[in-house]
C-alpha cells in the first residue's frame, strides 16, 4: 500500500493513479494547483464513506460534491477514523476534513476526480 497521506503537492504524483479533490467544479483539466491528491489504494480508505453519501459517486468519474453533502461525509470520516485503529488513517482523515472545510469556506463544492 502507498503511503497513507494527502498529497498537497502535483510534483509528488508518479502516473496516474490518484484521486484528486478539486476546489469548485471541473474545469476541463486534472492535477491542478490548489487541488489534494490521494493514491488509489489510500483513496479506499475513505471510498466506502463517499460513496455512502453521494449516490452518484463512481470510481472512474469526476463528480462535484456540494457543501451540504461535504458536511454529512466530514463527520462521518471522523468516526470511520476513531473506529480504526491506525493511526495514519486517523491522520489522513483528519488532515483531509480540515482541508475540506477550509475549501468549503470558499466554494460550493469540492469535486472528487477519480481514475
Amino acid at each position: 500500500m502507498s503511503p497513507i497521506r494527502l498529497i498537497r503537492d502535483t510534483a509528488e504524483l508518479s502516473g496516474t493513479c490518484y484521486f484528486e479533490f478539486l476546489p469548485g467544479p471541473y474545469r476541463g483539466r486534472c492535477w491542478n494547483a490548489g487541488s489534494v491528491f490521494l493514491a488509489e489504494d489510500v483513496f479506499g480508505l475513505i471510498e466506502p464513506v463517499i460513496a455512502r453519501h453521494v449516490p452518484e459517486f463512481d470510481h472512474y468519474s469526476f463528480v462535484a460534491v456540494g457543501r451540504t453533502t461535504w458536511e454529512r461525509v466530514i463527520p462521518d470520516l471522523g468516526s470511520e477514523a476513531a473506529a480504526s485503529a491506525d493511526r495514519a488513517f486517523g491522520a489522513l482523515a483528519g488532515e483531509l476534513a480540515a482541508w475540506l472545510r477550509g475549501q468549503l469556506d470558499d466554494h460550493e463544492c469540492v469535486s472528487v476526480l477519480g481514475m
